[in-house]
């Protein structure tokens, strides 16, 4: 394997780019020690031992990253790929997550829900939940298990702006109806909802 180029991160640290497009960061020091040079050969048992330190780095920084939040796996992925860590460094440092449960999609998943669901319908859930990489799969399961807790939010939130909507004009009401859209609520049962509330079918 080549080296193609040595480039700087910052002031300690450097990307070493191989000519096959594989890629790897270490500390100045590390390069000086390794005798890494752009142009010249680096071998498959040096590789591997480059391999095991970051391997142990990868680990290192996934759980710092951890320390302090939940994270999806998809994001964990994307901020170790952030480090220039090579991709068997971030499956090894995932499956050590997955296997002591510090990653779990599903327990995230449902924590989402449980802290967001009384302010958000369930589509923004979803667009949420899809946005952080949570398969699919996952999502429509803890969105099912929300069981009927969106409509008691709507009413809540509907409640809450303590609105006579007999005084409004059908403008305004359009407008409430499209403040509750954005929050990922359907149109049908914002309409639903307020007509339950008003007494009266004022968006009609």
């Amino acid at each position: 394997m080549t080296i193609e180029k040595i480039e700087p991160i910052h002031a300690k640290k450097k990307k070493v780019i191989m000519q096959d497009g594989r890629c790897f960061a270490l500390y100045n020091s590390e390069i000086y020690r390794y005798k890494l040079l752009e142009g010249e050969e680096l071998s498959e048992e040096l590789y591997g031992e480059i391999g095991t330190v970051l391997k142990k780095r990868a680990k290192e920084r996934l759980m710092g990253l951890l320390k302090n939040r939940d994270y999806t796996e998809y994001q964990l992925r994307a901020k170790l790929r952030q480090g220039f860590y090579p991709e068997d460094a971030i499956e090894s440092a995932i499956q050590y997550g997955k296997e002591h449960h510090y990653i779990d999609d599903l327990r995230y998943a449902r924590l989402y829900v449980e802290q967001k669901g009384n302010s958000v319908g369930r589509r923004m859930l979803c667009r949420k939940l899809s946005e952080k990489g949570i398969e699919r799969e996952i999502v429509e399961q803890v969105i099912e298990d929300q069981g009927d807790e969106e409509e008691a939010a709507l009413e809540a939130l509907i409640r809450k702006k303590n609105i006579d909507f007999s005084v409004l004009s059908w403008q305004e009401r359009q407008k409430i109806c499209a403040y509750f859209m954005r929050k990922g609520f359907t149109y049908e049962n914002i309409l639903k909802k307020i007509n339950e509330i008003s007494g009266t079918d004022y968006l009609t």
